[in-house]
């Protein structure tokens, strides 16, 4: 082993933010950090190594994928700086992540508008690890709705037009559709209890309690202070 004093007196500092990820393929994740400060006389390798199953992988810079893993299973990853004169920084440990698959994209199908909502039709892609959740969300105001097809989506504004993505998403990872055609919310045409030219309280064909075309206490065509010929002084 070659000596501090070979690395010209220079140690690398521990990596700093390293963070581990699934990289929805069920068997890798991938390794991000920020690099070691070093000034030497030689380059910096990072070596990660998973825990369980001891695999390491050297890697010049971040980021770094580990291959082998284990779907379903849970990993930590620790990083270490080394120079080529084998002096190594001290190890640093990311956060734990679960591997698996993530759930394919889905294919958006067609946005139908109602009254201040819209249904959201899709067709799931590949299925991932354990179960999926599918949400649908609205450009503008990222309302949102989850279920099977077609999933509906309220508290819309009507006259406001809305497109839609649907986001397949599990335990390992997430994938989203391209938008849906855009629709428009409307509120429903207004009916009154009555329709016209009909109105309360009479309605066709007679104006209770009298029926047309004779209204009291006179009747057409004759009217007070004159009554027909039949009915006046003199009749014989």
């Amino acid at each position: 082993m070659e000596s501090l004093k070979d690395s010209g007196g220079k140690k690398p500092t521990p990596v700093t933010n390293a963070t581990a990820a699934n990289d929805g393929t069920g068997t890798a994740a991938i390794i991000t950090f920020t690099p070691s400060e070093y000034i030497g006389k030689d380059t910096i390798t990072y070596n990660v190594t998973s825990s369980p199953g001891n695999i390491t992988v050297s890697g010049a810079s971040s980021p770094i994928t580990v291959t082998g893993l284990t779907a379903t299973q849970s990993y930590t990853f620790t990083v270490v700086a080394t120079t080529n004169y084998g002096v190594s920084s001290d190890s640093v440990t990311t956060n734990s992540v679960a591997i698996g698959i993530a759930p394919g994209k889905p294919t958006i199908g067609t946005a139908t508008a109602g009254n201040a909502q819209a249904t959201v039709a899709y067709t799931a892609g590949t299925p991932g690890t354990g179960t999926t959740t599918f949400t649908a969300t609205s450009t503008p105001g990222n309302f949102t709705g989850t279920g099977s097809s077609p999933i509906t989506v309220t508290g819309l504004a009507n006259g406001t037009a809305y497109t839609f993505t649907v986001t397949a998403s599990n335990s390992y990872g997430s994938s989203t559709s391209n938008p849906s055609n855009s629709v428009t919310p409307v509120a429903p045409p207004y009916f009154p209890p009555y329709f016209p030219p009909f109105f309360p309280p009479f309605f066709p064909p007679f104006f209770p309690p009298f029926f047309p075309p004779f209204f009291p206490p006179f009747f057409p065509p004759f009217f007070p202070p004159f009554f027909p010929p039949s009915f006046g002084p003199g009749f014989k």
